[in-house]
């Protein structure tokens, strides 16, 4: 049963990192070519150049977003997300998970030294640096867990 608790919390923390990474790479891209014939990307085509904007698929971050927002005057309805309705028994999971990365924050928060079981099998100490990286990473979770 630890294994497993300990299995999910991995990957739990991997998705979270994967999720927030998506977001990162989902930005403005350009498209140009270039003297010599060759198709350059980047974020900001060169000067006096004709440049194709490039669709790009994922989040968009709140800076890029409120840029967007101006540009179309206000116009907010596209932009909100519709709300999905969970069943009970996925209600029942989210709360679940909700406890029990109260639970982990809990115990990260607590003094003294944690030790986590590796992907090997072995167990580490956690330094520090690496107690409030999990700590941030539980409380994230927790906000988009919980509420």
């Amino acid at each position: 049963m630890n294994k497993f608790k300990t299995l999910t919390i991995g990957c739990v923390i991997a998705a979270c990192a994967l999720s927030s990474a998506s977001t990162v790479m989902a930005a403005e891209y350009w498209r140009w070519k270039g003297a010599d014939g060759v198709i350059h990307y980047g974020s900001t085509p060169p000067k006096g150049v004709e440049a194709e904007k490039v669709v790009t698929y994922g989040g968009v971050s709140k800076s890029a977003n409120t840029n967007t927002n101006s540009q179309t005057n206000g116009d907010t309805a596209e932009d909100t997300e519709p709300k999905v309705e969970l069943t009970p028994e996925m209600q029942a999971l989210k709360k679940e998970r909700c406890e029990e990365e109260r639970k982990r924050l809990a115990v990260f928060e607590k003094p003294g030294r944690i030790r986590m079981k590796q992907a090997d099998g072995s167990t580490k100490y956690l330094s520090v640096e690496e107690i409030q990286k999990e700590i941030a990473t539980t409380k994230q979770v927790i906000a988009d867990t919980c509420n």
